[in-house]
């Protein structure tokens, strides 16, 4: 899935941006408004000299970080816009700017399995915008292989800080990475429509099967809760069961598309052709026990017919994948 969009040179972004560079490259015509332009049109023709205009910018402290992050992921879904970012940039900037976006430390770079330094407090905007970049590498394979290779530290830093968070547009947008993750595992491509599985897929790397399968396994129970969540409190309520079916509706509605995304993620992974050997995996994580508690409750969801429909077919297939396989 591509989470494109056009970059508003007026926009707020972008604004931040010119009162951050400097008056060589801000002036009319300079190399920051041309290389906005060219974010906005998907990171076509963006050139070397842009690209270095960029590296200066994924420097700036967090609290100016999202011009930059925003800029990275339009550019990204050109193959041209991404072989620039991968071959000019400094190998690490990329990582280390992610990290920084989840609020990891930077340290975690070198050494992943550090935990000395406690994380700090992502913006829900950087969080949000490096998530959508990391999902727009599988656009094309060069940064398709460096998320890859990098996955461990990235899923890792990116899901300890987006599981759970309270903001729609992260939680929908961690979800769309490990669907994104899930279809390179199983030997498919990213995309923003299809089945909920390859079934002719392979999984040649367990390892990041087995990471995937854990990270989306744990967002459907963290979208689980906040579902159930919302349906105890109102039932609790005096005015009953209706207040309780509106605050379902509610909040199934605000993260559907995350639950759909974390769902075929899960059913990629299962029905590849190594996927009976997650199965287990999948059934100590709990996974039956969401999709319990889900069934009942979106089956009452009635004001998103379609994505409720959806839902629910993606469940009765994971059910029946973990019950033919158990």
């Amino acid at each position: 899935m591509d989470l494109d969009s056009d970059l508003d040179p007026e926009s707020e972004a972008s604004e931040k941006a010119k009162l951050l560079a400097d008056d060589e490259e801000v002036k009319a015509g300079g190399t920051l408004a041309e290389l906005i332009a060219a974010a906005s049109k998907g990171g076509r023709g963006v050139t070397k000299a842009q690209v270095s205009v960029l590296a200066k910018m994924l420097t700036w402290p967090e609290g100016s970080l999202f011009p930059a992050l925003d800029i990275a992921r339009l550019t990204v879904l050109d193959p041209n816009g991404s072989r620039l970012l991968f071959s000019d940039l400094p190998p690490a900037l990329l990582l280390r700017t992610l990290l920084r976006a989840a609020g990891a430390s930077p340290s975690s770079v070198s050494t992943p399995s550090s935990s000395s330094t406690p994380p700090l407090s992502p913006l829900a905007v950087n969080l949000q915008l490096a998530c959508r970049f990391a999902a727009n590498c599988f656009r094309n394979a060069q940064s398709r292989q460096w998320i890859l290779d990098h996955r461990e530290t990235l899923l890792n830093s990116l899901g300890q800080a987006c599981v759970g968070h309270a903001t729609k547009v992260v939680r929908s947008s961690w979800a769309c990475l490990l669907q994104n993750v899930a279809a390179a595992a199983a030997g498919g491509e990213a995309e923003e429509t299809g089945a909920v599985a390859d079934k002719n897929g392979s999984i040649s790397d367990m390892e990041l099967a087995i990471h995937v399968l854990s990270g989306a396994v744990e967002t459907i129970q963290a979208l689980t809760r906040r579902l159930v969540a919302a349906s105890s409190s109102s039932s609790s309520s005096s005015s009953g069961s209706d207040a309780s079916i509106v605050a379902l509706e509610t909040a199934f509605q605000e993260d559907s598309e995350a639950l759909i995304s974390a769902l075929r993620a899960v059913g990629m992974i299962l029905h590849s052709q190594k996927g009976s050997e997650t199965v287990g995996l999948a059934l100590d994580l709990g996974l039956s026990t969401c999709i319990h508690e889900l069934v009942p409750r979106v089956s009452s969801v009635v004001a998103a017919p379609k994505d409720a429909s959806l839902v629910l077919g993606f469940l009765e297939d994971i059910r029946h994948k973990l019950e033919s396989s158990n």
